[in-house]
């Protein structure tokens, strides 16, 4: 990749670059390059046109904002508590509406707080949850053998 610019995005610091491969820009979350990054001798780049980060933010905050949760949470609970103070979060006595960019990283997070939250949509977003449970569920069912 051509790296074009490296932002921070809803606490998470991602690389915004121009993919070779694929023939088009993409976005990295920087927690998921876990390698170690190669020089390809010779190669090089053309610097980024200004604006790069703006435009990278740009893409980020629309797709945030395309993407929202559907979640039932029970009131009074540290998921309620916590959920509220996100960013565009809004809540309808149990029914609260969530904005996210990247669904693994909600899936983790809903999943952490276990029965106080039921993903009613996207059903992507509740499998991804159903499935983080499971592995719980089944890890400690094999440590109870």
């Amino acid at each position: 990749v051509a790296p074009w610019a490296v932002v921070l995005h809803e606490g998470r610091w991602h690389l915004y670059a121009w993919d070779r491969e694929v023939g088009a820009t993409r976005t990295f979350l920087l927690s998921r390059i876990v390698g170690d990054v190669t020089v390809v001798p010779g190669s090089t780049f053309d610097a980024p046109e200004p604006g790069m980060a703006e435009q990278a933010l740009a893409e980020l905050d629309a797709l945030w904002q395309a993407q929202v949760a559907e979640l039932e949470v029970e009131a009074g609970s540290d998921a309620a508590v916590r959920l509220t103070r996100r960013r565009g979060a809004t809540a309808d006595g149990s029914g609260y509406r969530l904005h996210y960019t990247d669904a693994e990283i909600v899936a983790d997070e809903l999943a952490a707080f276990g029965p106080e939250v039921r993903v009613v949509s996207p059903e992507a977003l509740a499998e991804g949850v159903r499935t983080r449970l499971e592995r719980v569920a089944s890890a400690h069912a094999e440590e109870g053998t």
